[in-house]
């Protein structure tokens, strides 16, 4: 009994001494509050780093939003630019899956190497420097060229021409048939009349008048597309003994018909034959189909 009563007097003890601390914590606050109230430039200084600690809330919470503002303008950013290219990729792909038809997947700018893996006939191979040009004769007859730099190992223009047999006669753009489509159906067809080189603006061979027009890829400006289109003796003869105004190349554009296509880059083009081009007021980028 005596050692319960000892300890319950040790408890009384603590708890008024803990309690007596409270109360001077207490009193000490009281006090320091007390005397901030009573200095008014004290309550100031207080009341201005209150406001002051608001304002930098305000201002931290705008630049948290700015910032995250800008990411997502970057983010939005980068993305327009990831689509418009996924845009224009996809546009060269279609270009070229339709020029595949016809350049049996040999590409500008691609290596030479599947060209040697053609299975056809090789009649003609002649350099200038570095840059080499092979043409092959095909089974229908048509011939199939490749100009291309042998030190990069790239390809710079490619030539498909009709040999003149019957079952040549497809080639593979936007349903155009070698000697059988007039140069005004590509016109017509392409929605644009291209442009010409100065110098093959017109000139003539044994078999008769060929000029050519040239249109830009509306999706690969770099890369020229050129048809090559004919007027046979038999036909210019005829056209002879027409009035002088219908004999304009504006005139006769029907009777200018497909004898080959080409497909090259321009910078190969402009030096091969020069770099002067006749524009028509109806030319715009192409798009194949």
């Amino acid at each position: 009994m005596r050692d319960d009563g000892e300890s319950d007097i040790r408890k009384e003890r603590a708890l008024h001494i803990f309690k007596r601390h409270i109360d001077g914590v207490i009193q000490k606050t009281y006090h320091f509050i007390e005397f901030f109230g009573k200095h008014p430039f004290i309550v100031g200084v207080l009341a201005f780093l209150g406001i002051a600690g608001f304002i930098l809330a305000i201002v931290s919470y705008h630049m948290d939003r700015s910032d995250a503002q800008a990411t997502t303008d970057q983010v939005n950013g980068v993305n327009d630019i990831v689509e418009k290219i996924y845009v224009e990729v996809q546009s060269q792909k279609r270009d070229w899956q339709v020029m595949d038809r016809t350049f049996y997947g040999v590409k500008v700018g691609g290596s030479i190497q599947p060209a040697y893996s053609l299975n056809f006939e090789r009649i003609i191979r002649k350099g200038k420097g570095v840059t080499k040009y092979i043409q092959w004769k095909l089974p229908n007859s048509n011939r199939f060229a490749v100009s291309y730099n042998s030190e990069q190992d790239r390809i710079r223009k490619i030539d498909l021409e009709w040999g003149g047999g019957s079952n040549g006669k497809d080639v593979g753009i936007s349903d155009f048939r070698f000697g059988e489509t007039s140069l005004q159906e590509i016109r017509d067809r392409l929605g644009s009349n291209g442009f010409s080189y100065a110098s093959k603006v017109m000139y003539t061979n044994d078999e008769g008048i060929v000029t050519l027009n040239a249109f830009e890829l509306k999706d690969t400006p770099a890369i020229i597309v050129v048809f090559e289109t004919l007027i046979s003796n038999a036909t210019k003869a005829k056209i002879d003994l027409l009035p002088r105004e219908k004999q304009v190349l504006g005139a006769i554009g029907d009777k200018f018909i497909l004898i080959g296509v080409s497909v090259a880059d321009e910078v190969f083009l402009d030096d091969e034959w020069g770099k002067v081009k006749l524009y028509d007021p109806v030319s715009n980028p192409i798009v194949l189909k």
